[in-house]
Formats: C-alpha cells, sequence, structure tokens
C-alpha cells in the first residue's frame, strides 16, 4: 500500500512542479475534463460529448461533433490527455504571433474548449474552440456546449492542430471571413 502511496504522490509533485498548480472537474454524462493552470483553463471535451442545439422549449436536437469537423465517413474521437493540450498550448501562443498580435498577447486570457478525432487517413486532429468573454464564461455553460458565436472579431476564433505534422491549420477568427 504505502509503494502505491507514494508513486501516486511522486506523479502529483512532477506535474505540480512542471506545470504550477492544476486543478480539474470531471462533468458527466460526457465526461469532459474540465481544468485551469496557473496559465490558462478550458475543457477538453469527452467521447460521448455532443452538440446540444435548442430546437424549441420542449425538444433538443444532438449533433455528433464529427459530423461538423471530420468531413470522412471513417473518422473517430478521441480524448486527449491534459499534459498534450499544455503541451499545444505553447505552440500555439508562437503560432498567433504570426497571425493576430492582439490574440498572442492575450492568448492566457481565453478560456478554451479541445475536441479530438481521428480522420481517415489516420491524422490525429485537436480543434481549438477560444473565447474572450466574461459573461459567458461565468455562466458556465460553456463546460458542457460548445460555444459558437457569430461575429465578434478577435475575441472569438478556433484552430486545429495536426498532432501528426504539429502544425495548425484552419484558422478561423471570427468577423475576419
Amino acid at each position: 500500500m504505502n509503494k502505491i502511496l507514494t508513486a501516486t504522490f511522486s506523479i502529483f509533485i512532477v506535474c505540480f512542479s512542471t506545470y504550477g498548480q492544476i486543478t480539474t472537474e470531471l462533468i458527466f454524462p460526457d465526461s469532459n475534463l474540465v481544468f485551469k493552470t496557473d496559465a490558462f483553463e478550458g475543457v477538453i471535451f469527452g467521447n460521448s460529448f455532443k452538440f446540444r442545439q435548442k430546437m424549441d422549449s420542449l425538444n433538443t436536437m444532438e449533433i455528433d461533433p464529427l459530423r461538423m469537423f471530420a468531413k470522412g465517413l471513417n473518422s473517430r474521437r478521441f480524448v486527449p490527455e491534459l499534459e498534450l493540450i499544455i503541451q499545444i498550448e505553447t505552440e500555439l501562443k508562437s503560432f498567433m504571433y504570426n497571425k493576430d498580435i492582439f490574440i498572442s498577447d492575450s492568448l492566457n486570457c481565453y478560456t478554451k474548449q479541445y475536441l479530438g478525432y481521428v480522420i481517415e487517413k489516420g491524422d490525429s486532429i485537436i480543434y481549438i474552440n477560444c473565447f474572450f468573454d466574461n459573461r459567458i464564461k461565468e455562466l458556465g455553460f460553456w463546460k458542457e456546449n460548445h460555444v459558437l458565436v457569430y461575429d465578434g472579431w478577435h475575441y472569438y476564433f478556433n484552430v486545429r492542430y495536426n498532432l501528426r505534422t504539429k502544425t495548425f491549420f484552419d484558422l478561423y477568427i471570427n468577423g475576419f471571413g
């Protein structure tokens, strides 16, 4: 029993010293992992996450995100690990530096949503949705729902990251068409 506790304690110390303090919360039924580091906050959507669209006061429609993001019929979902997300965040800052200086300088102020999927040819993709809006953040629905805003300029953007090629692509900054 002592060996198990020691190993767990050591892993916690390594994560704490490398990434600062990290708090997490698991949201059911989608098993979304909400987290906050010293630098940024976000949610990693679980495998059962679906977009929920309210049709009227009684009906809600659920859409599989693969229909929205992955173009191929043989795509599948995966849940990226928190350590991978933290690593991608360091690369995102330098990528955005050449695209939008406001976003680059304010990147840690954005709340982010992450969704992982594997496309037909085998590449693993992370969709990253970002918003800079305290009202949305305070309401908390971003932990369980995809944030979709029309316009908003560089306060709302999304981008994808290919894990195999280690490149960002499909950057979309709202309002820049």
